[in-house]
């Protein structure tokens, strides 16, 4: 390996910096105003970078850095998932800490803050098929964690599958009734029936 790329220029730290920040600005705004409802000077202005610096990182404006926010989420998301299973005694508690997770956002925004990729997906179409097949790969991503840990607490594949998907899609849809109701009821409601499912397969 070069001594280049041991040691990063402190002009190239600098602009990982600052393109760091620009995607967990865009990301913030798409979490709470929507993909759509976010403009690039708002983000600009929350940044605090010059118009240059968002188009000398995204050339191809305001979808390139959706994609890159949405990559943002699915590793924060996906480790919080991981790190649910690893601390967790089964999968039921698994579940539960997720839960806590987002249930902890929605109540510190004021119910504000839901997930940042079901915000985002629900406005991306056939104008933006980067920023739709962002949200798809996350999705995709989150489900193939939560089969593997399925699989690692003894349940068959294809039905650890089915219910990753599944659980997935409670959960997200729960945040959704959650946001709109300005309550946690719907989430947490989503996952004792979703721990009944893992009792009936005895996996609790």
């Amino acid at each position: 390996m070069s001594k280049n790329h041991e040691n990063p220029s402190p002009r190239h730290a600098k602009g990982e910096d600052t393109r760091k920040k620009l995607v967990e600005a865009a990301l913030g705004s798409f979490q709470a105003q929507g993909y759509r409802g976010t403009g690039l000077s708002q983000l600009l202005n929350e940044s605090g970078f010059p118009r240059g610096s968002l188009y000398f990182h995204f050339p191809d404006g305001k979808e390139q850095l959706g994609v890159a926010a949405m990559q943002l989420a699915r590793g924060e998301i996906g480790a919080g998932i991981d790190t649910a299973f690893e601390v967790a005694k089964n999968p039921t508690e698994a579940l539960r800490l997720i839960a806590d997770g987002f249930a902890a956002e929605l109540e510190t925004s004021g119910f504000a803050r839901g997930c940042p990729v079901t915000t985002v997906a629900l406005e991306a179409g056939d104008d933006t098929p980067g920023l739709r097949d962002a949200c798809a790969q996350t999705y995709d991503d989150w489900i193939e964690r939560l089969t593997a840990h399925l699989k690692a607490a003894d349940m068959e594949a294809a039905r650890a599958r089915r219910l990753a998907t599944f659980a997935l899609s409670a959960i997200e849809g729960a945040l959704i009734l959650a946001r709109s109701r300005r309550s946690t009821t719907p989430l947490y409601e989503a996952v004792d029936e979703l721990s009944l499912l893992l009792k009936q397969g005895r996996m609790s």
